[in-house]
């Protein structure tokens, strides 16, 4: 995460620009427009860096090191316990964190469903009623976990 609020998911996720229209849960929605005609500047180059996915050699080794971990202190024998935690973070996650704590935790739970250690679908819809029952609406909620789990396919 590169800050709260900042959201630089590229794959499944959306862009907010003018023409886009948005709603909150708390308050009507509206179009965005353009304020400043500005051309916009350049992305600097730490910040391309923290937004860039990790290296998939990087990604790879790690999996690789969890997964033996996961086998040498026997994490993998609770699955579902560790499923019922990320669920708790989600529902408990304060106003302003709930869509990046739920991506959080629905990248946890796509890691282990890819390691076969919960059902794909199952983990999904979890998830899903997590970020709705944090109060986050349905759309969202289903947008944000696809992409999590999209990501975690990569």
């Amino acid at each position: 995460m590169i800050a709260p609020h900042v959201d630089v998911r590229g794959c499944g996720g959306y862009v907010v620009a003018p023409g886009s229209y948005v709603v909150s849960d708390h308050k009507p929605g509206g179009w965005y427009v353009i304020g400043d005609w500005r051309p916009p500047e350049p992305l600097p180059e730490w910040l391309a860096d923290l937004a860039s996915p990790p290296a998939a050699t990087a990604l790879h080794d790690r999996r690789r090191v969890r997964a033996a971990a996961g086998r040498h202190l026997n994490i993998s024998a609770s699955p579902q316990r560790r499923l019922r935690g990320l669920l708790a973070s989600v529902v408990d996650a304060p106003p302003g964190t709930r869509n990046s704590v739920l991506f959080w935790a629905a990248c946890r739970a796509a890691e282990m469903a890819g390691e076969d250690l919960l059902d794909w679908d199952g983990a999904m819809s979890a998830m899903e009623q997590a970020g709705v029952a944090a109060g986050l609406g349905e759309i969202e909620a289903r947008m944000t976990v696809k992409s999590a789990f999209t990501r975690s396919r990569r």
